[in-house]
């Protein structure tokens, strides 16, 4: 989702809104044991908003309370 906003100036930033989810199952089994989410919105054009780093952060913010479950989704810069 790209969501354009003003900063005070005739300029617009496109925002995108990245989720990644995680959910640890047994093998052949389709109960959830464990599940992870985080979410961020960063400008397309931002620096550290290179796909690997994204993802990278995401992951690590989704997984940072295993094995204890979290209430809903981490939202991270």
């Amino acid at each position: 989702m790209n969501i354009p906003i003003s900063k005070g100036k005739p300029v617009l930033v496109a925002l995108q809104r990245t989720l990644v989810e995680i959910r640890m199952r047994r093998r052949g089994e389709q109960a959830v044991l464990w599940h992870g989410a985080a979410v961020t919105v960063r400008s397309t054009g931002a620096t550290d908003g290179t796909a690997d780093q994204v993802a990278f952060a995401l992951s690590q913010a989704a997984l940072s309370s295993y094995p204890t479950q979290t209430a809903g989704v981490i939202s991270i810069p």
